[in-house]
């Protein structure tokens, strides 16, 4: 789904390339902020709120940090536009085209 929504520009070419690279990017993510959790839980005090608190805190800036970077991962990469195409936003900040009409360079 983020395919068509975020990225309705993206090549379409070849489809089970990319959803074999987004769930292979998906699940080292997981590894990696599975890892990086633990690690924090490692070093984080004994107490029970302070535990609680730091791991917490940990993972949400770890799971941030590969969100960014998947993100950018996908942008860069994965879901790049093709050649000569502009996605809708881009389409309509430029004023190629109008949100009213409904006639979108990356829906055809």
């Amino acid at each position: 789904m983020s395919r068509y929504w975020i990225w309705p520009e993206a090549d379409r070419l070849r489809p089970g390339r990319q959803i074999i690279a987004y769930w292979l990017i998906s699940i080292v993510c997981l590894l990696l902020a599975s890892a990086a959790t633990g690690w924090a839980a490692g070093l984080a005090p004994a107490g029970h709120t302070a535990h609680v608190v730091v791991v917490g805190v940990a993972y949400l800036g770890i799971y941030c940090v590969l969100w960014l970077a998947k993100f950018a991962i996908y942008q860069t990469v994965l879901f790049r536009p093709r050649h000569g195409v502009v996605g809708p936003a881009v389409a309509w900040a430029r004023g190629s085209e109008s949100p009213e009409t409904g006639d979108w360079p990356g829906a055809r």
